[in-house]
This record gives structure tokens, sequence and C-alpha cells, in this order.
């Protein structure tokens, strides 16, 4: 998925993690602006402590994403610090969910067993990526929608409310899970046209 915003990026290369303060996680995350952001490998590993750091850290990129908002922080000499919400699409790769349930509310989780995989896709999909046909990829569509972004923008609003209104009426969905779900259908949506 981020070898759509660069061909180096892969499994070994992904720019953030839960080693990362939650400063330069939240600093990453605004930085990445409209593109994916893969946080990786939220574990349940490490001390009581160790653990709720980081999934503090992983509730934060959550409700910052889903709510559009940046903590607030005052300098030394008690000025307000311009807030850096994220802009960019996170994804957390976890091996269990641990977030709160107010962060859990605001996610899509997506449970990949084994066998859910077919790993000779993987490798021409991952292949293909790294030659930078991902990438190209990316680069001809935002070329294609700079030149038509008004009326793609009104086009998504229309389409996001009914989106929404079809999600809302799926009854695994939760409370805000409609406006995630229309949201990644207009980009779908958008890229295929």
């Amino acid at each position: 998925t981020m070898q759509h915003d660069g061909a180096g990026f892969d499994d070994q290369h992904l720019p953030g993690n839960f080693i990362s303060t939650a400063n330069s996680s939240e600093m990453l995350a605004w930085q990445l602006k409209d593109c994916v952001g893969v946080f990786d490998d939220l574990d349940p590993d490490g001390t009581p402590l160790e653990r709720a750091r980081k999934k503090s850290m992983g509730a934060g990129l959550i409700r910052g994403a889903a709510n559009q908002i940046g903590r607030q922080r005052l300098t030394k000499d008690i000025r307000r610090r311009a807030a850096m919400p994220p802009r960019c699409f996170p994804i957390i790769t976890a091996e269990e969910n641990t977030f709160l349930q107010s962060a859990t509310k605001r996610a899509i989780f997506i449970r990949v067993k084994k066998g859910d995989i077919n790993p000779a896709a993987l490798r021409k999909a991952q292949q293909d990526a790294a030659a930078g046909l991902y990438a190209a990829a990316k680069g001809g569509f935002t070329a294609w929608l700079a030149s038509r972004l008004p009326s793609v923008q009104a086009k998504a609003r229309a389409f996001f409310d009914e989106a929404r209104r079809e999600a809302s009426e799926t009854a695994t969905v939760l409370s805000r899970s409609p406006d995630q779900i229309a949201d990644l259908l207009i980009g779908i949506v958008t890229f295929a046209d």
C-alpha cells in the first residue's frame, strides 16, 4: 500500500512503528499528507508501562485521524503551538486488538488469517510495486485528479451521502464506521474512474 507513494517502501522499510515516541508518530502522520501511513507492529510485548504507551499511541493515531484533530500543546512561555492532526490514512498492523473502546469505534479492523493471502499473487504485487508501477499509477491518478478536481469533489459529496446511508444500514458497523467506509469507497470509485 505504501508503495503507491514510493517504490522504496516495503515490509522492511515502513515509515512508522511502535518503538517510536508518540510525538514522533504524530509528526509523521502529519507529514504523510495525502498518503497511506503504515505504523507497524503494535505488539502486546513489554512491560505493563510499555504496553500502555503503545496502546495509547495507537489510540491517539486512530482518534486524531477519525476526528481530524491534533493534540493541543503549549510552549515553555505558555503560547499555543499549532496542532498537527494526522493528514494521512493511518494503517496500524497489530497482533491483537488492544485499543480502547472509543478508538475501536473509529477504526475498521481487517483480520488476516493464515491462508487468506495467495503467496504467488503477493509476490507478483510486490515485484510490480518494487518496479515502481504502483507509484506511477498514483502519479497518473494525481495528475488526472488535478485537472478535474472541482467536478470530482462535487461527485464525491453526492456519493458520500449515499454510501454513508448504505453503510449505516449494515448491522455490523460501529458508530463512526459509515463515514470511514464512505470515504474509502469514494477513493476506490474515483481511482477506478
